[in-house]
């Protein structure tokens, strides 16, 4: 039996003994590219992928050595090495964490809580997390885009996971799942949701409110948002006892309760772009990627990461140039909610853009068609925040592409779209060291002098660090 771990620290494993210690991960790669790809693979397109440094020569001269090593490790079993193609066998043999998470996610209403506990055991991290892959272009962003399936997987798995375990009576089971959750969905109203009730439902309702205001003070600061209508009367219901006895005291006051009861403040209607006030941090390299794609004729750029690396946050900071480019027509849908039925998905898309555009649908007609009509006549860009939650609706943005030629499409999301002609964006976290401090390790390869080591930046001159000072 193969084991293959890319969910936290990343192992191979024959028979239970791992092959990674001290090894070239670039052989776990082989094997996971392989699988991913499901089709055999050219030895030439795997050669440059694996060594794209190297001269075509010497990248085919390097993946023959890869392969003799694996022969003599006992993995030439699970690979057929023709002269051309390279082929994964045995897919039965062979355990690999990722197969499995999206096996246990893939019907997630009709998994039990056995099932949901096995799905959150294997999420030990993200995606290749312990790999760097900086000098492989291609490889690490198909790793980033592996690492933000895998956390939406996750997510799902965590938020059912809770919310089934609530119901059972059986929160204490999952109060550290319920933390994760909203690590890995920092700004998320749900994962709060669930976090609060599973609080709520082992009797720490003080713990719950304090987390609720710190959660709510950091979407403000960090964001200019406010928590959703539900989040905010879920709090409401936990403060109403509380409140009831300092009423009975008299030692609060009606205006008290009156503020601590208090509603979110009313939200910007759909249409209205929120921008940001204050200049962003960071993100030079990924504003001007940006920009070249866009300049560069793509009529579809998904920003694409994980929940909590400020995807939404990136796309309305760049509303002073993107106004340059259209004037007032900028349009947002914030498709942020609940992951929609799949038979829902496209009213749901459909709806939030005729609100972005500020549409009444007419009743005898499509909205569809009536999104064309009022679109395909103007330069105009359109912004779908939160794609992941509508994504089987992916073919609908396809279809207003076609049918409204000067139409622009910036989504955000942790999942792609799949569609032609679709350029991604990867957005990961700021950058954490400065110019001249750098840490990371390389695959395996010799890593060359640092021609900024006498840098004199110190760790405020991080990214990471500015931001943490602009918030304070």
């Amino acid at each position: 039996m193969l084991t293959i771990k890319t969910l936290g620290n990343f192992d191979i494993l024959l028979d239970g003994v791992s092959l990674m210690s001290g090894a070239d991960a670039k052989r776990g790669l082989l094997f996971i590219y392989l699988w991913e790809q499901r089709n055999p693979l050219p030895r030439l397109d795997v050669a440059q992928l694996l060594w794209p440094l190297a001269d075509i020569n010497t990248a085919q001269i390097n993946l023959r050595s890869l392969l003799l090593r694996l022969r003599r490790e006992g993995l030439g079993q699970f690979l057929e090495a023709g002269r051309i193609n390279l082929t994964l066998l045995k897919r039965s043999e062979i355990d690999y964490d990722v197969a499995r998470l999206r096996a246990l996610t893939s019907n997630l209403e009709e998994a039990g809580l056995p099932e949901l506990m096995e799905a959150a055991q294997i999420c030990r991290g993200s995606f290749l997390q312990s790999v760097h892959l900086d000098d492989y272009p291609y490889l690490d962003e198909w790793a980033s885009a592996m690492r933000a399936e895998m956390e939406y997987r996750a997510i799902q798995a965590f938020s059912l996971l809770v919310a089934k375990a609530i119901s059972a009576g059986e929160a204490a089971r999952v109060l550290d799942y319920a933390r994760e959750l909203i690590a890995l969905a920092p700004y998320e109203d749900e994962s709060q949701r669930l976090y609060i009730n599973a609080l709520r439902a082992v009797h720490r309702v003080s713990d719950a409110l304090t987390h609720f205001h710190q959660y709510r003070r950091r979407l403000q600061d960090e964001m200019q948002i406010d928590v959703g209508p539900e989040l905010n009367a879920l709090v409401a219901e936990l403060k109403r006892p509380i409140l009831d006895s300092a009423l009975m005291s008299a030692t609060t006051g009606l205006t008290r309760a009156e503020e601590l009861l208090s509603g979110v403040g009313e939200m910007k209607s759909a249409h209205q772009f929120p921008f940001i006030e204050h200049p962003i941090v960071g993100r030079q390299d990924e504003t001007s990627k940006l920009f070249s794609k866009l300049d560069g004729g793509n009529r579809l750029v998904t920003v694409l990461g994980i929940g909590g690396t400020g995807k939404t946050f990136f796309v309305r900071s760049q509303y002073e140039r993107l106004h340059a480019r259209f004037g007032p027509a900028i349009y947002y849908a914030d498709l942020r909610s609940d992951t929609v039925p799949t038979a829902e998905a496209a009213d749901a898309l459909l709806l939030a853009t005729a609100a972005a555009i500020n549409l009444t649908p007419q009743a005898g007609r499509s909205i569809f068609d009536q999104l064309v009509e009022r679109l395909a006549g103007q330069k105009c860009c359109l912004v779908l925040d939160n794609f992941e939650t509508v994504l089987p609706a992916a073919d609908r943005v396809q279809d207003l592409l076609k049918a409204a030629p000067h139409l622009i499409i910036l989504v955000t999301s942790r999942l792609r779209l799949g569609l032609s002609g679709e350029s991604l964006l990867m957005l990961g976290g700021l950058r954490q060291e400065t110019n001249g401090n750098h840490t990371n390790t390389r695959l395996n390869e010799a890593t060359p002098n640092d021609a900024n080591a006498d840098s004199e930046d110190t760790v405020y001159d991080s990214d990471a660090v500015r931001y943490f000072m602009q918030c304070l």
